[in-house]
């Protein structure tokens, strides 16, 4: 095998050295054609080489050699056809063709070991500059991704990492892919989001591009920083502790159901991008709980008991309280996303008078009064005596203000029978 390459290499060079020649040129014609011959030599061989191989170590050795020589081989050929590219002489586009013909027939060999001897071939070795060159797929897809996730108004920070990413494939001075890996990974990811983006799927469009993107194990550091921030932004640091934590176990379910597509990412030596977001979002929990703990520590005194620590008091009895809170809700004038930051806050910040448990907890308040509107007619007509008494305040307390307000609403609105009767 090493000799065929060795006469291929030689003959090659021999081209790649002759300079204004007549391509009707015996001489010529005679070595295009030992070329030809003699590559088709090398593919017979091949087959005959690998047959002959009677241990697995003996294929794998053999096919990762041959792989080498092939690529080395490619790359002498491409520096060649390099020269020619912006030629227009005859002599020259004969043996421009030629150099392509030779090119596509060693990565057919190339393509033909890959696939058949996967478990053999070796992944991180160089690509052949030429198989980058000729996929003329990739350009027209990368442009249409870039321009398709900002059409769906994918988070810009997320459309920049993929950009800068994608950008790796420019041209050929600037040759990012440094083996078989990264080049097929860049293929196979890039193929995924045009898919996406072609697809009817609905959504949060950023959410399903970030899924996507863990499900391909795309590692760079830059998207795991991403991915740290975004953590943080749905959580509030402001919020009770179990908001936060049902945020970030929100976010851990949602990582988690991701299934995988690739098992390697971009850069082999780091950790699955799955494991890493996810300790991330661990650790920020890890972190909750500890906060929680010492929390919890403080609020009791040395006799075990909660300290007091309301900052105000109200005129009524808990189930009075908690009633004006389901009236406040249930008009939009109060909004929370979980019932427990509300048994949180009275909890910590708010004495009641009269309260039947001195040490009511959340869930104490939540199985009495969360499952059900059932409040006894005393406690309806205690807090409708006070919201009477505080409308009666307005009046006394903001009459100029309301007679504004009144006739600011009869030109707005002449004809309101509803205002009117109030």
């Amino acid at each position: 095998m090493n000799e065929v390459l060795n006469k291929l290499q030689t003959h090659v060079d021999s081209f790649g050295q002759l300079v204004n020649f007549n391509t009707e040129n015996r001489e010529y014609i005679e070595h295009e054609k030992i070329l030809k011959e003699t590559l088709g030599t090398f593919s017979d061989r091949l087959q005959e080489r690998i047959g002959e191989q009677d241990t697995e170590v003996k294929l794998s050795v053999f096919i990762k050699l041959t792989q080498a020589r092939l690529t080395e081989f490619s790359d002498r050929v491409f520096q060649y056809h390099s020269g020619l590219c912006s030629s227009n002489l005859e002599w020259e586009i004969k043996l421009k063709s030629l150099y392509i013909d030779i090119e596509n027939k060693i990565i057919k060999v190339l393509e033909f070991l890959r696939i058949n001897f996967s478990p053999n071939f070796d992944f991180f070795a160089k690509v052949p500059m030429w198989v980058v060159y000729e996929d003329k797929d990739v350009p027209a897809k990368k442009m249409f991704v870039i321009n398709g996730l900002k059409e769906k108004a994918v988070d810009e920070n997320l459309i920049s990492i993929i950009t800068n990413f994608l950008d790796k494939y420019q041209d050929l001075n600037s040759f990012a892919f440094e083996n078989w890996h990264q080049y097929l990974y860049y293929k196979n990811l890039l193929s995924a989001i045009f898919n996406y983006l072609i697809s009817d799927e609905s959504g949060d469009d950023s959410m399903n591009i970030i899924k996507l993107l863990i499900g391909y194990n795309f590692n760079p550091l830059v998207f795991y920083n991403f991915m740290v921030e975004f953590g943080e932004s749905i959580v509030s640091k402001r919020a009770p502790f179990e908001e936060q934590e049902i945020a970030l176990l929100n976010l851990l379910k949602t990582v988690g159901n991701i299934r995988p597509e690739v098992s390697i990412g971009y850069n082999p030596e780091v950790q699955p991008i799955l494991d890493s977001i996810s300790g991330s979002i661990l650790h920020e929990l890890a972190i909750i709980a500890k906060l929680k703990e010492v929390e919890s520590f403080n609020a009791i005194d040395e006799g075990g008991k909660k300290k007091a620590w309301q900052y105000f008091e109200v005129s009524t009895t808990l189930e009075e309280l908690f009633f004006l809170l389901k009236v406040m809700q249930a008009v939009n004038f109060l909004k929370t996303r979980y019932n427990a930051n509300l048994y949180r806050f009275v909890e910590r910040h708010i004495k009641t008078d009269r309260i039947r448990n001195s040490n009511a907890s959340p869930h104490y308040m939540r199985n009495i009064f969360a499952p059900k509107w059932e409040f006894s007619s005393r406690v309806v007509k205690k807090v409708r005596s006070w919201l009477t008494m505080m409308i009666a305040y307005i009046d006394a307390q903001f009459p100029e203000q309301l007679r504004i307000l009144v006739t600011i609403s009869f030109l707005e609105v002449p004809v309101n029978l509803y205002f009117s009767i109030a």
